[in-house]
């Protein structure tokens, strides 16, 4: 088996080798735990990803969250520009749907 990277969150500051939302900006990778994403920026993508192992109350971890995720289906998300200078991701929120 391979071993799951170690890193930091943005969020919380933790390093360890839960799952990660990695938001890719420019050359720079920003890594988030998906609870820290939900609670910080209402990540849509993360709370999706969270709603079938309790949410962010749910505190999922380790094993059990990875095995959650493996099994959830295929989902496409679309973020559009918002045009929104001020907005460091110039995004909306994101459309999720099952691919």
């Amino acid at each position: 088996m391979t071993a799951n990277p170690v890193r930091n969150c943005v969020g919380c500051g933790q390093r360890d080798d839960a799952p990660r939302h990695v938001m890719v900006v420019g050359d720079t990778y920003v890594p988030w735990h998906l609870d820290c994403h939900v609670i910080a920026a209402a990540c849509s993508v993360c709370e999706h990803q969270l709603a079938g192992v309790g949410g962010v109350d749910g505190n999922p971890k380790g094993d059990a969250l990875r095995e959650h995720l493996i099994s959830l289906p295929p989902v496409e998300v679309e973020h559009v520009p918002n045009g929104d200078d001020s907005d460091l991701y110039d995004l909306t929120t994101a459309v999720i749907t099952e691919a």
